[in-house]
């Protein structure tokens, strides 16, 4: 049985699939001081990766899938939706009943995992975003039914040490929580980056258009979260009478910029399905 996060020294995690989710994980950990280097075994394709990881964060390394899960308690697939088939093929002969296996891959649902990796194994499904790679990440879990609350207390403070977790009760609702939360972040890198153009072609020095539009994104979000008012009551606190504001709405209401955020989410929710019957 694994014990909870504040024991995680005692057990060992494996991150199979290295990329940058992965390493952030990895950074986040140790960082965090939940375990200690020679605790983590990570393994990809890429020799190169793993050198540079080894150097960086003394951790252990492998090119071998399979060697990950004959040593690690905690197993944290970290690999691409269409490579997950392929790589639980891989590794379920050496797959044992206590162990802990984390996906972090869209769309893959826990029931194609159990298909591959047996009934009875412990899965847990996650959603991290890409802003666990500065620490602010958002993560949504949903476990099978085997595992148990201190095996689940464990992933959320796995993802903890990136960010904030979120845990779900159905997993129907990961699909759409990929596309908002997930994706979330490019909609945003997409804002700031038409807004700083906005400000570049009325004669703003590029620089000072992109601080602007960030600095302002954050407030705008602090303010949503610290004084819990619906954002459509913010909203009228910036718009006055026939002001800019009333103004700049006016177009984005004509173009229904809103049903576009919302058809772009819808959009991403479906890809992430569609991921989930890749074979």
């Amino acid at each position: 049985m694994l014990a909870h996060l504040s024991m995680l020294k005692k057990y060992t995690v494996g991150v199979i699939g290295a990329g940058n989710m992965g390493e952030a994980l990895i950074r986040g950990m140790l960082n965090s001081e939940q375990t200690v280097p020679v605790r983590i075994v990570a393994s990809s394709r890429n020799a190169a990766k793993l050198r540079r990881l080894k150097t960086l964060y003394g951790i252990r390394t492998t090119n071998f899938n399979s060697a990950v899960v004959d040593i690690c308690d905690i197993v944290l697939l970290a690999v691409k939706p269409q490579d997950m088939a392929d790589v639980c093929t891989e590794i379920a002969p050496h797959l044992k009943r206590e162990q802990l296996v984390i996906s972090i891959a869209a769309g893959i649902t826990l029931k194609k995992l159990h298909r591959i990796l047996g009934a009875k194994a412990k899965l847990v499904r996650a959603m991290p975003n890409t802003p666990a790679l500065i620490d602010y990440g958002v993560t949504a879990i949903f476990a099978s039914p085997s595992v148990k609350e201190n095996e689940m207390q464990l992933a959320e403070e796995i993802f903890g040490a990136v960010g904030i977790s979120f845990r779900i009760a159905k997993e129907k609702d990961m699909d759409p929580i990929t596309a908002l939360s997930g994706t979330g972040p490019a909609y945003v890198y997409e804002i700031i980056d038409s807004l700083t153009c906005a400000g570049k072609k009325l004669g703003l020095n590029e620089q000072l258009a992109k601080e602007l539009v960030m600095h302002t994104i954050i407030g705008a979000a602090k303010m949503v979260m610290q004084t819990g008012e619906d954002p459509k009551e913010l909203w009228k606190k910036v718009a006055s009478k026939r002001g800019t504001t009333v103004a700049a709405f006016d177009v984005l209401r004509k173009r229904n910029f809103s049903k576009i955020l919302q058809d772009a989410v819808r959009a991403a929710a479906n890809r992430s399905r569609e991921l989930g019957r890749i074979k």
